[in-house]
């Protein structure tokens, strides 16, 4: 169910709206470090245990694994089936898949969600200074987008009627520069809506009318109803059939289709 927030709150957020954080960013936990075969696989088993132990350190402590870790990893791209099927997956997740128990599957897992923090907050923290950039050197003229956000983009077109789902509660500390982010893709995509979900239980009408004035959501946007804040009432819970995710999470509506979406993928 929507909130109406008042005019008085409204005034508030016209202050407010569309103001940037430099606090980094987090889209959704199942986001994946992919790199090429060239960048994960540069050597064979063979030659990796023939470098000094240093050296081995080094490799493996890049994707967050110990050494044996990342031998067992080149073993299994060299030497099973995993090889052929998962080329373009990192270590840690070709490790998950491969896990001989859950205990062990839940500590790549582990791994995979550290690796994608750290990358996802790198890539969002250099987009806000990059954002800040074009309107400081060229004010008056569109964004020029980088080219590997052009080749991201070449499969994540949004289209028209669909709809943005943004899961968070009013703790998360990494969701005001993703508002500024979605902010930025619903003025680029008018035909495109966002419905904001708070999570938790028993948070108040005025708690989630704080949040939106702390995370400068666009008054205009909610007024238009471009933007739409609603509780939760466990419409994530549904939509994941129960598995656990951590916030906050984008989902892409497409004509009743739901996938969550890294949102650095999309302009």
């Amino acid at each position: 169910m929507s909130i109406f927030i008042k005019s008085t709150i409204l005034i508030m957020f016209v202050v407010n709206s569309l103001v940037a954080t430099a606090a980094p960013g987090l889209e959704q936990l199942n986001t994946n470090v992919r790199q090429s075969k060239s960048q994960t696989l540069q050597y064979t088993k063979e030659q990796y245990t023939k470098l000094d132990s240093s050296a081995q350190k080094d490799i493996a402590s890049i994707w967050g694994l110990s050494t044996d870790e990342y031998l067992r990893y080149l073993r299994l791209m060299h030497n099973s089936s995993s090889g052929k099927w998962y080329q373009e997956l990192n270590p840690g997740e070709v490790l998950g898949i491969n896990a001989q128990d859950a205990q062990e599957r839940m500590h790549f897992a582990k791994v995979v969600v550290r690796n994608a923090h750290k990358r996802v907050g790198k890539e969002l923290e250099f987009q806000h200074a990059y954002d800040a950039a074009q309107k400081l050197l060229y004010p008056n003229e569109q964004p020029i987008m980088l080219p590997n956000m052009q080749k991201q983009n070449a499969a994540a077109t949004l289209q028209a009627g669909d709809i943005l789902l943004l899961f968070t509660n009013v703790h998360n500390s990494y969701t005001p520069h993703l508002i500024h982010r979605l902010s930025n893709i619903l003025v680029a995509h008018a035909a495109v809506k966002l419905n904001i979900y708070i999570t938790g239980k028993n948070i108040s009408d005025s708690a989630i009318r704080n949040w939106a004035i702390n995370n400068h959501v666009s008054a205009k946007m909610v007024g238009k109803n471009i933007i739409t804040l609603n509780h939760d009432r466990g419409r994530l819970k549904k939509l994941m059939h129960g598995a656990k995710r951590q916030l906050p999470l984008v989902v892409l509506d497409r004509n009743g289709e739901f996938k969550p979406i890294q949102i650095s993928s999309i302009w």
